[in-house]
């Protein structure tokens, strides 16, 4: 079996149309899944994968001439292949696994009890099976977020694209440190003059990973792309604890100095991924916040934090409109929630699951915005942004947590998009307001969820 590292991708889901408020039929929009792979087979998407008009069979020639041969559904960067699933790790699924998703869910909602609770959290300290676990989690992963985008509208189209994994060159980084250290240099210079060089070179490689998926973005037009990966202060901090230890000769650092070369990374990885949005100025780019449970407007998670206009950053929530504990948030970097606990969706060979994150929430933003492009093509990426953050349904719960204080409301959005064929933007978003309702689902006294059962299963973009 081959690493389990993961190995991105992305998926193009087209051909929306307008569902709901009498809506029939529309033009098709496409919407770029950037993620772990996709199942093609899967009996809810075969139907909705893309299917290249020109390089359409397997017959080793680049009909299109666009530099990927066959790329028929999409195309696997890692392996530089059509091929965009490993069907071994289809045997990692067990019974174990199925019941650990359905009690997470259900403690997040607070509706485990507590045998299910003491289960699920004997599971989470077998390393094994965590392991399994994560090697299943990114599996399955693309397939999940798919999905999820594609009902949001009827009739969807799936590309998928896989990426190369980012090449860790903090070992390197580590060996340089070991040597200042030798050499007798202050840990003051050596911060200074080496570990910030080498963060500063691996935040490069990890936006030199992602600028194929940007080109590839343009190159077939998609309206929308949705990313539900990232590297956030729980990555940086792990990694950036063990060289600081090395630089302190053994000492252990205390948060202080972790936190502030932290920050640091955070923003050189922000600052070099907007090349991935800058790639596809014509596609809107909707990002997961992060499960870090962290503030992004002071560690950035990336690419959530990306500061560009054709950009929006998805938190997640309860159905009720709070924010679930697990989310990352950001009163200046966040742009508004959608729901993303124990939200079900299709994984790889015919199966279905209920999973949690914000991997969850940000492809009901992606999906709904394909929505809007498919039933007025002609919003570009801000007007279809507009519309998405014009219509949320505002709460208290999210004041202070997200840019927007809202949460998506996807029949409002649509029916702005409608309106907007025959009236100002700006008009079209009022007068949606108040015609759609509040797609909140209010609950009076909301069961305390019980976060120590989540596990983060969003994908990273570092290799090996």
């Amino acid at each position: 079996m081959k690493s389990k590292a993961w190995k991105p991708g992305i998926a193009l889901l087209g051909q929306f149309i307008g569902f709901g408020l009498g809506i029939t039929s529309a033009q098709a929009a496409t919407v770029a899944v950037i993620d772990s792979g996709l199942d093609t087979e899967h009996p809810e998407l075969l139907e909705k994968v893309w299917l290249n008009p020109v390089d359409s069979s397997s017959n080793n020639v680049d009909e299109d001439k666009n530099g990927f041969m066959d790329d028929i559904h999409g195309w696997n960067f890692a392996e530089n292949s059509a091929d965009l699933i490993d069907r071994a790790y289809s045997s990692i699924f067990n019974d174990e696994i199925e019941r650990f998703f359905e009690i997470q869910a259900k403690g997040l909602k607070g509706e485990a009890t507590d045998a299910e609770k003491a289960w699920a959290k004997e599971r989470t300290q077998d390393r094994e099976f965590i392991k399994q676990l994560s090697i299943y989690g990114n599996y399955s992963h693309g397939t999940h977020v798919s999905g999820i985008v594609s009902r949001q509208g009827d009739d969807v189209e799936v590309i998928g694209v896989k990426l190369i994994p980012t090449k860790n060159p903090l070992q390197a980084l580590s060996d340089e440190v070991s040597k200042d250290v030798a050499a007798g240099k202050d840990v003051n210079w050596i911060v200074k003059r080496t570990i910030k060089a080498g963060l500063s070179l691996f935040a490069k490689l990890q936006a030199k990973a992602l600028e194929p998926v940007g080109m590839y973005a343009s190159l077939e037009h998609a309206d929308v792309a949705n990313g539900s990966f990232g590297f956030g202060p729980q990555q940086a901090r792990m990694l950036i604890g063990g060289i600081l230890k090395i630089a302190l000769r053994g000492s252990e650092p205390n948060q202080a100095q972790v936190d502030e070369l932290s920050a640091y990374f955070l923003k050189k990885v922000a600052t070099h991924q907007a090349s991935l949005v800058k790639a596809a100025p014509d596609t809107l780019f909707v990002f997961a916040a992060g499960n870090d449970g962290s503030n992004n407007d002071i560690y950035p998670t990336s690419p959530a934090s990306i500061d560009h206009a054709n950009k929006l950053s998805v938190a997640a929530t309860f159905e009720d409109g709070r924010l679930a504990p697990f989310s990352n948030y950001g009163e200046t970097s966040v742009d508004l929630g959608a729901v993303g606990v124990s939200v079900e969706s299709t994984v790889p060979d015919n199966r279905r699951l209920a999973m949690s994150g914000t991997s969850q929430a940000s492809p009901h933003v992606a999906g709904t915005a394909g929505a809007v492009k498919a039933i007025n093509p002609a919003l570009d990426a801000q007007g279809i942004k507009q519309v998405i953050l014009g219509t949320v349904d505002v709460t208290p719960e999210l004041k202070g947590k997200v840019k927007s204080s809202g949460v998506l409301n996807t029949p409002r959005a649509l029916e702005a998009a409608r309106l907007s064929k025959g009236m100002k933007l700006e008009d079209a978003i009022r007068v949606a307001n108040k015609k759609v309702s509040s797609q909140l689902k209010h609950s009076f006294a909301p069961a305390e969820s019980d976060v120590s059962l989540f596990v983060n299963l969003q994908p990273g973009l570092l290799g090996n």
